[in-house]
């Protein structure tokens, strides 16, 4: 089910060769591109989901009726996308941009109607 990295032997039971360490050096490898990538990603992360709601919506908000049950219903069906897309994606969900080494180009399910859905979602 998963693909196997050029030059990596896998044992007869299907598990790769050195299991968390394998895991701790691919990300190891990580271009300083991915990194810096990663990096500006959880920037963001910290500054929607902590920094500004700290202000009590305060920043750029108008009351406009109905605003929260759409807004509530748009980030359902966002979270719902991004999840059915990462289970699609399997192992090949990784954090940084670069594709994995050896993987395939998924082209069924949500991939095949939008190119990257986690990023649509």
């Amino acid at each position: 089910m998963c693909a196997r990295l050029a030059g990596e032997s896998v044992s007869p039971a299907g598990n790769r060769p050195g299991g968390v360490r394998a895991e701790a050096g691919r990300l190891a490898a990580m271009r300083r591109a991915d990194v810096l990538w990663l990096a500006g990603q959880v920037v963001l992360f910290v500054l929607a989901f902590i920094v500004i709601p700290s202000t009590d919506g305060l920043v750029g908000r108008l009351p406009v009726p109905g605003a929260d049950a759409i807004g509530v219903g748009l980030m359902g069906i966002g979270a719902a996308v991004g999840i059915v897309a990462m289970i699609q994606l399997g192992r090949q969900l990784v954090p940084q941009p670069s594709p994995v080494r050896g993987g395939r180009l998924i082209e069924t399910g949500l991939y095949g109607v939008v190119r990257h859905p986690i990023y649509t979602a």
